[in-house]
C-alpha cells in the first residue's frame, strides 16, 4: 500500500455514481448475485487488503440483504465502498477511507482538512440532485475512543430525481473517524419518506460509524 499522502485526504471523494456495482435488483424483481472484491461475513464488510471491517446495514440473512447494491473501488487515493439502495430501505450507506502508513502521514492535521474532505461529497450530491444541503448540526465527538467529527444535513429532493411524481426529503448524516492507521468518511443518505421493510430498520449512522474497526496486523502493502 502507497504511503498515505495529504492528497489522499483531500480526494478521497471519488465521483459517487462512478464505481462498478454488484447485487441490486434484475428487471425490478430477481435480486442479483454480489460479485465482490472484498468480502462479508457474519455481517460484516471486509475490505480486500484486510486493512479495515465495517458492518452492513442489513444482517446477510434478511430480505433487504437480498436486494442491496453494493459499490465497491479501490485506488491508490483510497477506498470507496457504498451499501444500498436495497429491497424496501432505499437509504445509502458510504464509507471511504484512506490509509496511514507512516510516521509523516500520522502528523496530517485532519481536523484542518475536514472541509475539503466533508466538502467534495456535499458538492458531488448537490449536482447530483440540483439542490443544496442545509446543515442543521455538526460537532465533534468521540468513537470507541477516538476523535470524530459528525454533521446532519437535510436535502429537498425535487420530483424526478429520486420519485418519479413526487419530491422527498432527504437526511444526510456523517462521521469522520480517525483511528491509528486509517481515516474514513462515513455517510449515511437517508429518504425522509420510504417503504417500510419486512426485516425492520437497518442499523443507525452513529452504529455504522461505531462499527469501523482497523487490522493492523492483515494489512497488505504493495
Amino acid at each position: 500500500m502507497k504511503t498515505f499522502k495529504v492528497t489522499t485526504l483531500l480526494l478521497l471523494s471519488i465521483v459517487i455514481a462512478g464505481c462498478q456495482s454488484t447485487g441490486g435488483i434484475i428487471g425490478g424483481l430477481i435480486p442479483a448475485p454480489k460479485f465482490l472484491d472484498g468480502e462479508i461475513e457474519n455481517n460484516i464488510y471486509t475490505s480486500k487488503d484486510k486493512m479495515f471491517s465495517v458492518r452492513i446495514p442489513h444482517i446477510q440473512d434478511s430480505y433487504e440483504y437480498k436486494y442491496m447494491e453494493v459499490k465497491e473501488q479501490y485506488s491508490d487515493l483510497g477506498v470507496y465502498i457504498s451499501f444500498g439502495p436495497a429491497a424496501f430501505d432505499k437509504s445509502i450507506y458510504r464509507i471511504e477511507t484512506g490509509y496511514r502508513l507512516t510516521p509523516e502521514s500520522k502528523q496530517i492535521d485532519v481536523e484542518s482538512m475536514l472541509p475539503q474532505m466533508v466538502g467534495s461529497f456535499v458538492t458531488q450530491l448537490e449536482n447530483g440532485y440540483g439542490t443544496n444541503l442545509e446543515l442543521q448540526s455538526k460537532d465533534k465527538t468521540i468513537i470507541n475512543g477516538n476523535n470524530a467529527w459528525h454533521w446532519v444535513w437535510k436535502q429537498n429532493i425535487p420530483a424526478g430525481k429520486h420519485i418519479s411524481n413526487r419530491s422527498t426529503v432527504f437526511k444526510h448524516e456523517a462521521y469522520v473517524v480517525e483511528l491509528n492507521n486509517i481515516v474514513s468518511l462515513l455517510w449515511v443518505q437517508t429518504p425522509t419518506e420510504h417503504n417500510s421493510s419486512p426485516d425492520g430498520k437497518a442499523i443507525t449512522p452513529l452504529a455504522f460509524a461505531q462499527s469501523l474497526t482497523e487490522n493492523t496486523q492483515q494489512g497488505v502493502q504493495k
